[in-house]
């Protein structure tokens, strides 16, 4: 389904039902694009700011049975309309692929991202620039053990959903829609430049001994929001949200 969605947070659906639904058709990808090629955190301000890019499109890629439940991607359109000034809206293209199991690294995602991604960064008419961000759902593994998702590069993610609905939706577990949707949002958090990746600190809070995280537990960028030692971080289905420090690093770069 394609759908073009408001930053107001109004969604308005269109008339198209989901691309490939039911089958594998690989579609045609341009070979000369370039742009999605560049590392983790430096189209950070292309993405906060619209200076240059008006909108954005999720580019949603699902193995089967592993679709993206209407609640998150919801989720993920209003996480962007609050942190990212894109006053052409958010628009959503997404479509099943074939299984891709095992374990996976990451020129194994770049490969699958070569083969089924369509949305980059596109300059359409009467100003509507409109940048790309790739979602891959898969039932496989990453190559670390206990991670759930990973940016792995300017606008590219994968949310590992084999290991997240191993994790989710028990007695004492969160639901898997929680999960998908805490993971999500942190790997974007680090597409948007967090921490200290594309979007420069204001106030030191870099937790050196665990890369481009936050030092604050609470906070949706801490480290443990990518593992499975996430679990101790939600309460019931509550996804925690940026601290003050992340917050004022995106408004510095061209957010909200």
């Amino acid at each position: 389904m394609k759908r073009l969605i408001i930053l107001s947070f109004i969604i308005v659906l269109a008339s198209c039902s989901r691309n490939n639904k039911i089958g594998y058709t690989v579609p045609v990808v341009d070979p000369t694009n370039n742009y999605d090629t560049r590392s983790v955190g430096v189209s950070a301000n292309d993405l906060l700011s619209s200076k240059k890019y008006k909108a954005i499109n999720l580019d949603i890629c699902y193995v089967i049975k592993h679709p993206l439940p209407e609640s998150v991607i919801t989720d993920a359109v209003n996480f962007l309309g609050k942190y990212c000034s894109k006053p052409n809206g958010v628009y959503i293209n997404e479509r099943q692929i074939p299984m891709q199991g095992g374990k996976l690294y990451v020129n194994d995602l770049i490969t699958i991202e070569k083969i089924y991604r369509t949305k980059f960064e596109k300059a359409g008419k009467n100003g509507i620039d409109t940048l790309g961000i790739f979602i891959l759902v898969t039932e496989g593994d990453y190559y670390l053990e206990n991670i759930l998702g990973v940016a792995y590069k300017n606008t590219s993610v994968a949310l590992f959903d084999g290991i997240i609905t191993a994790n989710s939706g028990g007695l004492t577990q969160p639901s898997r829609e929680t999960l998908l949707s805490t993971v999500l949002r942190h790997e974007m958090g680090h597409l948007l430049g967090l921490v200290n990746t594309g979007s420069e600190m204001q106030t030191s809070h870099q937790d050196d001994a665990h890369g481009k995280h936050c030092n604050n537990e609470q906070c949706l960028m801490y480290y443990k929001a990518q593992t499975t030692d996430v679990l101790s971080m939600l309460t019931g289905n509550t996804i925690p949200d940026f601290d003050d420090n992340c917050k004022a690093d995106l408004r510095a770069n061209g957010g909200k």
